[in-house]
């Protein structure tokens, strides 16, 4: 979808009444991802274990003062949150 289409979309909905009720059916219909399937939010836990992993086979743990930047959240909320709930310190 062009964004500035999108764009505009989520504009009017922000405009008028019950803008983000309409929004919220949108995506449950339109996409399907919503609420959540549990295979994708495992994936997606996966994704973040092998982030992790990797991040630990170079050296860094989460209490020796390393560093990890994470910029933005992404294509999806789930892994940024699944790094915070394996301990990952913000």
């Amino acid at each position: 979808m062009d964004w500035k289409l999108k764009a505009l979309a989520l504009h009017a909905l922000d405009i008028v009444p019950f803008g983000d009720d309409i929004h919220f059916l949108l995506q449950r219909k339109s996409t399907r991802e919503i609420p959540r399937r549990a295979e994708v939010l495992d994936q997606l836990f996966e994704a973040s274990m092998a982030i992790l992993d990797h991040y630990r086979f170079c050296g860094g743990t989460s209490g020796s003062g390393g560093h990890f930047l994470e910029i933005g959240a992404g294509r999806d909320l789930a892994v940024a949150l699944s790094l915070r709930l394996q301990g990952y310190p913000t």
